[in-house]
């Protein structure tokens, strides 16, 4: 059996409903064109019998459709209602046609909707809806309408509802074979102008969708009698279909001897076959009932059965599992001895056992393999040959008086082996006691645990490290809130000055200061891996060779430069400007390390590293790579220095020739762009540093953005400042309001949100910094999402919040502008904003 995506599986009870549910739609739309054409071959079945009233075939049509909704429509609530509104018409159209019939209310639509067709076809007034037939409309929109109803007991509603158009068209099917004209119609004796007995179709339409009601809850009622399993069920299926077909052919048979003539009364013959009928099904069901509920019980009672031998057989069982418990207790007993020689013979730890005087009695192997000395020639010594003199002697007083007191000793030893190598110890001696509670021995187990010990000395350095990363991010973010303050000022102050006036001279050597600031805490950043990257797929060689020029003049003249791009180099997707500042920084050390002059060369290439070689380079992976190597003909270093290259602050220049931070940006813009640096150098030989970074696999795309003519940053929309540092936002404000821009301030994202809230028109744009008390950048951004949808975004920093999940800043395709930042800086990444595509919300 199959399930369609999205739709029920087909079940047997749903195969009848759907049969059923097209049949009667179908009967009753060809009925309706029937009467609509004069096609009296699609009103009645067979010629000369009655034809379905048309008010018949729109409450079939009615049913069908009811049918099929609440079947395959239960779990959707708009179709539900729909099938119950069908179902309701159903049950409406029957008790106003038995109205129609009895009362005579004359509310028949097929009275003025068919009149001339009824009319010219049977040559007397519209005939109405057979009073069995509006019964069986009534019983069976009853038995819809609480189709998926659950009872409380016994057969549901809809069930015994259907049994009546069920009986009632079989009579009707029974009057059409034995021409048993009061079978279908039960108005015989009316006058000739309610033609209204019930049609052969129109008793095949109510077999099929009571029957179909009966069987949509085969598990319950009358169907679980019949479909059950068991032997009243079997029973059932197999002698009620045999006994009707009999009863039927039999009755049919004497009518058809009568007709010849051989008998009379076919009425009197005919209501015996019916009831014989229907006393036999109901003589099975019961006894299929009897036989189920015997069936039941006797399932119960061989349940209860086999529960009481599976509990007999479980206690059989434990007992038995007692026993062998008892037995493997002293086989256990007698070898715990072995095991425990065994378990101390091949455990990891160094086992040492000494009498109370603490010489050695028994050592296992792996004291043997972690002190090079062998059995032999520990057994009789003491303890003291593993001093290494790294522990005091109050130390070793503390730990006699311990475990001869009968305390346990635990301490991590600093001690010696035979070979004079010291390793880290981490031992614990406790006192053995005999039978009378006096300690005898003492034993010793240790395990070295040297390694770790390295792990963490190196990670209290890793803290040591991030401690300064988070307090140079810190100081970074403060100086750039004190340097926007400043450039903005500045050049705001050195716009209305002619180029030639000393002061304008004194500001522009003030921003030429704070351009050197800046670049000096963007070198902050780049150590604590705090700054913003802007990330896009780059080629190597080409920006090595746009560096040339530049790196020439800054080398000078006794230093040659040769660069060695290679050919086919793979991409990287990496900040531009950070991979710059690599080359320029490693060139500096080139240069300083070089004072007599000497080579520099910068090869790029493509490397794949497998997991061999990445086993010493922390932090990457196996696969391809490109490759960055910048070496010197130099002094070069010793080991002692290159451990501490990448230290910040340190340096071998002199005082004030060097801010120790060079290397150290380098090796921080390298992690963060998820690549790693090596240096190889030795005295006397030059150094080379080589950066292997990730290999992309995007095409490069190149966009240059064209130069902005004169006044192309100006504007006239609204703009909403929020920023908690009143210098920055004062200078803010005073660059977009040069610029033409409407300005309103608030000092924390909680007055923002309320400007924004009293507000009847939209900003066209907010400028959030992204950390402030209260209600960080991230938080507010979200916010405006919600009150202004319209809005742009633009988010100002003095450091890659990026960087951190704390505040949860959006991503890079989020507009972002670090600062410092000059007011030209600003108007032209405002008018970028504004004039850019506007982003769909997440």
């Amino acid at each position: 059996m199959s399930l369609e995506a999205g739709r029920r599986p087909r079940t047997r009870p749903g195969l009848v409903a759907w049969v059923a549910s097209a049949a009667a739609i179908l009967l009753g739309a060809g009925d309706l064109l029937g009467w609509q054409l004069d096609l009296r071959g699609l009103t009645s079945v067979v010629p000369g019998l009655v034809a379905m009233n048309p008010a018949t075939a729109v409450c079939f049509i009615l049913a069908g459709v009811a049918l099929g909704l609440l079947r395959d429509g239960a779990d959707r609530r708009h179709l539900r209602f729909l099938g119950l509104g069908c179902a309701a018409l159903v049950a409406l159209a029957g008790l106003v046609k038995l109205g129609d019939l009895h009362l005579g209310w004359q509310v028949g639509f097929d009275q003025w909707l068919f009149r001339e067709k009824l009319g010219s076809a049977s040559g007397l007034l519209p005939n109405r809806m057979a009073p069995n037939t509006a019964l069986d409309f009534l019983f069976l929109g009853a038995a819809l309408l609480t189709l998926r109803l659950e009872p409380r007991r016994g057969a549901p509603p809809s069930q015994l509802l259907a049994l009546v158009p069920l009986l009632l068209s079989f009579l009707a099917l029974l009057g059409y074979a034995y021409d048993v004209r009061p079978f279908y119609d039960v108005t015989k004796q009316m006058p000739a102008v309610f033609n209204t007995a019930m049609a052969l179709n129109t008793a095949l339409a109510f077999l099929l969708l009571s029957t179909a009601v009966l069987f949509d809850r085969p598990d319950v009622g009358l169907p679980a009698v019949f479909g059950g399993e068991d032997a009243g069920g079997l029973l059932a299926r197999r002698v009620l279909p045999l006994a009707v077909l009999v009863l039927a052919g039999l009755g049919w048979l004497e009518l058809r001897g009568q007709a010849i003539p051989l008998y009379d009364s076919r009425l009197g013959v005919s209501l015996l076959v019916a009831s014989g009928i229907i006393v036999l099904a109901v003589i099975i069901w019961l006894a299929a009932r009897s036989l189920r509920g015997a069936d039941q019980a006797r399932r119960q009672a061989t349940e209860a059965l086999r529960q009481a031998h599976e509990e007999l057989e479980a206690r059989v069982e434990a007992r038995t599992a007692e026993l062998a418990r008892e037995v493997e207790e002293r086989r256990r007993a007698e070898a715990s001895l072995l095991k425990l020689t065994r378990a101390v013979e091949q455990t990891a730890d160094a086992v040492v056992i000494t009498d109370r005087n603490g010489r050695i009695e028994y050592v296992n192997p792996a004291f043997e393999t972690l002190t090079g000395y062998a059995r032999d020639e520990a057994v009789g010594q003491t303890s003291a040959i593993l001093k290494s003199g790294a522990q005091p002697p109050a130390f070793y007083q503390e730990l006699w008086q311990t475990i001869l007191g009968g305390g346990v000793f635990q301490a991590l030893f600093v001690n010696r082996k035979k070979s004079g190598e010291r390793y880290h110890e981490e031992k614990t001696i406790t006192p053995i006691r005999d039978e009378t509670g006096a300690i005898m021995n003492f034993v010793s187990t240790g395990k070295d645990i040297s390694g770790r010990v390295k792990l963490e000395e190196q990670l209290r350095q890793a803290q040591k490290m991030e401690a300064i990363g988070r307090l140079a991010g810190g100081v970074a973010h403060d100086f750039n809130n004190l340097l926007t303050t400043m450039l903005g000022y500045s050049q705001l102050s050195r716009s209305g000055l002619q180029p030639d006036q000393p002061i304008a001279r004194n500001l522009e050597e003030i921003e030429q200061a704070v351009h050197r600031a800046a670049a000096l805490t963007r070198q902050l950043l780049a150590f604590s891996r705090q700054q913003v990257l802007q990330p896009k797929i780059l080629d190597l060689n080409r920006l090595v060779l746009d560096l040339d020029k530049m790196l020439r003049r800054l080398i000078g003249e006794d230093i040659e430069l040769r660069t060695c791009p290679a050919s086919g180099l793979g991409r990287i997707k990496a900040d531009e400007s950070q991979i710059e500042q690599i080359v320029l920084n490693l060139a500096v050390n080139a240069r300083d390390a070089m004072p007599e002059g000497g080579n520099l060369t910068i090869e790029t290439g493509n490397v794949q590293l497998d997991e061999h070689e990445v086993r010493d380079r922390p932090g990457l992976v196996p696969g391809p790579y490109v490759l960055l190597a910048v070496s010197d003909t130099g002094c070069g270093m010793d080991a002692a220095t290159r451990a501490r290259i990448f230290e910040p602050f340190f340096t071998t220049k002199e005082v004030g020739k060097g801010t120790g931070l060079g290397l150290s940006t380098v090796d921080g813009i390298v992690r963060q762009s998820g690549g790693h640096i090596e240096v190889r150098s030795e005295p006397g030989h030059g150094s080379s540093f080589r950066i292997h970074l990730p290999r992309a696999d995007d095409a490069l795309v190149e966009a240059p953005r064209p130069a902005a003519a004169e006044g192309a940053f100006r504007g006239t929309e609204t703009v909403l400042v929020v920023e908690d540092e009143e210098q920055v936002r004062a200078v803010v404000r005073e660059t977009l309001e040069s610029g033409g821009y409407t300005v309103l301030e608030a000092t924390s994202g909680w007055e923002g949100l309320a400007l924004c809230e009293r507000r009847d028109r939209p900003f066209d744009l907010v400028i959030s910094d992204v950390v402030m008390p209260g209600l960080s950048g991230p938080d507010f951004g979200a916010c405006i999402a919600g009150l202004q949808p319209e809005a742009r975004l633009l988010y100002i920093s003095g450091y890659a919040e990026r960087a951190s999940s704390r505040h949860g800043v959006p991503g890079p395709e989020t507009p972002f502008l670090q600062k410092p930042f000059t007011p030209d800086t600003l108007l032209g990444k405002v008018r970028e904003v504004l004039d850019g595509p506007r982003r769909e919300a997440a």
